[in-house]
C-alpha cells in the first residue's frame, strides 16, 4: 500500500494520518510549486479524482484504476487466486 498525498500543508497531512492510524507510506513532495494537482506522480498518471485507488499486480502493472472498497475484495481474490496474474484465461 502507498499514498499518494496532494494536500497542500504537511502538517494537515501528518494530523489527518495520525487521526486515522494509517501506516503507509505517503509521497508528500516537498516543492510547494509541486503539490496538489501539480504533484509529478498526478501529472504523470493522469490522476484527476480524489480518493483514487489503483490496484497494481506483483510486476508493477496496474490491473485497474477505478478500484472501489466494494470492489477491492474480489479483485485481490481474484488475483491471489491466479498467482497474480490479472490476465483471464
Amino acid at each position: 500500500m502507498l499514498g499518494v498525498c496532494l494536500d497542500e500543508d504537511k502538517a494537515a497531512m501528518d494530523a489527518f494520518i495520525a487521526k486515522n492510524g494509517i501506516s503507509w507510506i505517503q509521497l508528500f513532495y516537498a516543492d510547494v510549486d509541486k503539490r496538489h494537482w501539480d504533484h509529478p506522480l498526478a501529472q504523470y498518471y493522469g490522476v484527476h479524482d480524489i480518493p483514487s485507488l489503483w490496484l497494481v499486480d506483483q510486476d508493477g502493472v496496474a490491473v485497474d484504476t477505478h478500484v472501489t472498497a466494494e470492489s477491492l475484495d474480489g479483485q485481490l481474490r481474484y488475483l491471489i487466486a491466479n498467482e497474480g496474474s490479472a490476465q483471464r484465461q
